[in-house]
C-alpha cells in the first residue's frame, strides 16, 4: 500500500463510522423537531452547512452559496418537526430540503430551464433512501446513452440547454423556429428520457 493509499484510507470514515454519524445527526434532528432545541442545532449546523454550501456550488448557485446555505438551514430548523428517522436519515432529509429549495431558485431564475440531473428525471421522493453510488453512476451512463438516441432536433436542444446553458428563447432566435416548437421538442425529449430511465432495473 502506498503512502497515498494509506492517506486516502485514513481520511475516509468507515461504513460503521458513517452509520454512527448518521445515527447521531438523525437523533439530533429529531430532538430539534420535538424540542426546538437550539443547543442541538449548533452541531447539526456546523456539520451540514459546509456540505450544503458545496452542494449549492455544484447546483450552479456558487454566487449565492452563503445565502442558500442560510436559507436551507433555516428551513431545516423550521421543518425539523416533519423529520421521521424511521423513514430517512438526517442526511437524506436535509439534502432533500436543500435540493428542493435550490431547484426553486433555479426555476425562478431560468423559468423551467434547470440543469439536467438524473434526479430530475428519476424522481426520488422525500421519504426514500439515497441511491447508492453504483446506481447513480449506472443511471447517469444510461441517461447519456439515451440522449444520444434521441432524434437530432431533440438531442441538439437538450444538449444546448442543459449542457451549454442556453435559454429556450436563445435557441428559438438562433434556430429561427418558434419558441413553442422549442418547448414542445424539449418536452418530448424529456418524456422519452423519463421512460428510458423507468426501464432501468436497479
Amino acid at each position: 500500500m502506498t503512502m497515498t493509499d494509506r492517506q486516502s484510507t485514513t481520511s475516509r470514515p468507515s461504513s460503521a463510522a458513517r452509520a454512527r454519524l448518521n445515527e447521531k445527526f438523525s437523533h439530533l434532528l429529531a430532538k430539534i423537531g420535538s424540542e426546538h432545541s437550539k443547543k442541538d442545532f449548533v452541531p447539526l449546523f456546523e456539520h451540514y452547512a459546509p456540505l450544503i454550501k458545496s452542494y449549492s456550488v455544484r447546483m450552479g448557485l456558487g454566487h449565492r452559496s452563503d445565502e442558500m446555505t442560510q436559507e436551507v438551514m433555516v428551513q431545516v430548523w423550521q421543518k425539523a418537526h416533519k423529520f421521521d428517522p424511521k423513514k430517512a436519515s438526517a442526511t437524506t432529509w436535509i439534502y432533500t430540503v436543500a435540493r428542493n429549495l435550490m431547484i426553486d431558485h433555479l426555476r425562478a431564475k431560468k423559468g423551467d430551464e434547470i440543469p439536467l440531473e438524473t434526479d430530475d428525471i428519476w424522481h426520488e421522493d422525500e421519504n426514500s433512501e439515497p441511491f447508492v453510488s453504483f446506481q447513480k453512476y449506472a443511471a447517469k451512463k444510461h441517461l447519456e446513452e439515451s440522449i444520444q438516441q434521441l432524434p437530432f432536433e431533440q438531442k441538439d436542444l437538450i444538449t444546448q440547454i442543459y449542457l451549454a446553458g442556453k435559454t429556450q428563447q436563445q435557441l428559438s432566435d438562433e434556430l429561427g423556429i418558434p419558441l413553442g416548437t422549442v418547448k414542445s421538442r424539449i418536452r418530448l425529449a424529456l418524456g422519452k428520457l423519463k421512460l428510458s430511465l423507468k426501464k432501468l432495473d436497479l
